[in-house]
């Protein structure tokens, strides 16, 4: 069991945030994706596992020495593109970074709206104040006076630094109830797996073609994938198009106000605005 303990300070600092991105949710979906025994999953499994194709021996590869939950925890904790330490077994991280990234791009993106549709609805029925939320996360998370008992067959206790608890929500974690990442500022990733994955495939199938109708096939490319903010030279290389293309699209896109621009630390970001989202999402 992982107990993580409250003082006030740090139930006033609790606060339920945005859904993962595409990246953090393919480390849940890499695990997901071995383990049968979650029926709910099991559509979307069979048609991953189509779509992969020879990309599913070098995951087997890989795992037969890694477990990607606890293992790959450390790729939701912040940046870590340029991270070389080594993971054991001749591989490095950033050797994980493009495996799971590789497999993001078929196997999660493409269900995106739909996983994103889920989880809005799930965290729409979440209590507003913070003790309500807390006792309601999962059946097997319970809060017993300031102590959040997690029955997740481990043996931690985690005390918050008066730094508060973010909380998120994953379509894809099925192997524990929650899982708690970076120590620094903890975040607690809570299992929200649907009863039943069967329409995620269609639901971005037809979003994504009336999405290219729209803006025309790279526009509409360029567009999903900022769900996960990243460079022009990422952008790129993601969406297989030249960056001077990419630079643009990215220019149209932004004058339309579907995109914004920051620049962070040496590299400038781009991500999609709100409107950009909803357009993504089938909303508008």
């Amino acid at each position: 069991m992982t107990r993580i303990h409250f003082t006030f300070d740090d139930i006033a600092r609790t606060h339920p945030v945005e859904s993962l991105t595409p990246r953090a949710e393919a480390v849940f979906a890499l695990n997901a994706l071995a383990d049968e025994r979650n029926m709910a999953l099991a559509p979307w499994r069979r048609e991953a596992v189509r779509r992969l194709g020879d990309m599913n021996r070098d995951i087997a590869r890989v795992f037969r020495v890694l477990r990607p939950v606890p293992d790959l925890l450390w790729l939701l904790d912040g940046s870590v593109e340029d991270d070389h330490r080594p993971v054991g077994f001749g591989l490095t991280r950033r050797h994980m970074v493009e495996l799971v990234d590789a497999f993001a791009e078929i196997a999660v993106v493409p269900c995106w709206t739909a996983i994103r549709g889920h989880l809005k609805a799930v965290e729409r029925t979440q209590h507003q104040d913070v003790h309500g939320l807390l006792s309601t996360l999962h059946p097997q998370v319970r809060l017993q006076d300031t102590v959040l008992h997690i029955m997740d067959g481990d043996r931690a206790d985690i005390r918050l630094g008066r730094n508060g608890l973010a909380i998120a929500r994953s379509a894809f974690l099925s192997s524990r109830p929650a899982v708690v990442v970076d120590a620094e500022r903890p975040k607690l990733i809570v299992s929200a797996v649907p009863p039943m994955s069967t329409q995620w495939w269609r639901a971005e199938d037809l979003s994504s073609t009336a999405l290219s109708a729209l803006l025309g096939k790279t526009r509409a490319t360029l567009l999903r994938l900022l769900r996960d903010a990243c460079s022009t030279g990422e952008l790129a290389k993601r969406a297989g198009v030249s960056a001077g293309a990419v630079s643009q699209h990215i220019g149209v896109l932004r004058d339309a106000g579907l995109i914004t621009t920051a620049r962070e630390r040496n590299t400038v970001q781009h991500s999609l605005t709100v409107l950009g989202e909803q357009l993504v999402l089938a909303r508008v």
